[in-house]
């Protein structure tokens, strides 16, 4: 249903990432050339994380709770929710992609990150990442491995080695990119799974 799009610190910035509570909204590419770009919303606390796509139908909502290896995918027009375990992420297959720290800066949204570079068969990947957000936790790659798919080749090569403000593929297309930060105190229950949704079982795949 949804497709797959994703720790050298010292101690006092992992302190400090680690602190981090607001929301991310960030745009990323069309599903196919030539698409519009999509917003999503993601938002962290404690740990958890909130992921709001735009233009679902109906509106979906991801949720993967702080210390939980769960996914819960809630669909507020049908007031119910469907959960699925986060798989662990895998190796990549074939050569494994050469990430180089360039030591180039940038700022993004108000937020300094460093351009890293991933070497891919098709070409260099350039992904900007700051350790001032935490890790960087990709509910929409946990679909795509749930159901089968496997996380794209830059994430694999990075890991939780920060969190990516913008990504250029070897095309030149920015696949994704950070537009706001706003660091804010967030009600725990937009974290949890309200009372009144009903869980639905995942069709079991053939």
């Amino acid at each position: 249903m949804i497709r797959v799009l994703l720790a050298l610190v010292t101690c006092s910035t992992a302190l400090s990432a680690q602190s981090f509570e607001g929301e991310i909204q960030m745009q990323l590419s069309g599903a196919k050339p030539g698409d519009a770009p999509r917003s999503m919303a993601y938002a962290t606390r404690r740990g958890a994380v909130r992921l709001t796509a735009a233009g679902m139908p109906g509106g979906v909502v991801m949720l993967i709770p702080t210390g939980e290896r769960t996914l819960y995918m809630l669909l507020p027009a049908q007031q119910s929710y469907v959960e699925a375990p986060v798989p662990a992420t895998k190796a990549p297959d074939g050569p494994v992609p050469v990430v180089k720290r360039t030591g180039r800066t940038e700022t993004i949204a108000g937020v300094s990150c460093e351009h890293v570079t991933v070497g891919l068969a098709n070409g260099v990947a350039d992904v900007c990442l700051t350790t001032a957000l935490g890790p960087w936790l990709n509910p929409l790659r946990s679909v795509g491995q749930a159901a089968g798919g496997a996380a794209t080749l830059w994430e694999q090569a990075l890991g939780a080695d920060g969190f990516p403000l913008k990504v250029v593929l070897p095309d030149g297309t920015v696949s994704m990119e950070v537009v706001k930060v706003e660091r804010k105190r967030l009600a725990p229950a937009l974290f949890e799974i309200p009372s009144t949704y009903v869980k639905m079982t995942m069709p079991a795949r053939r």
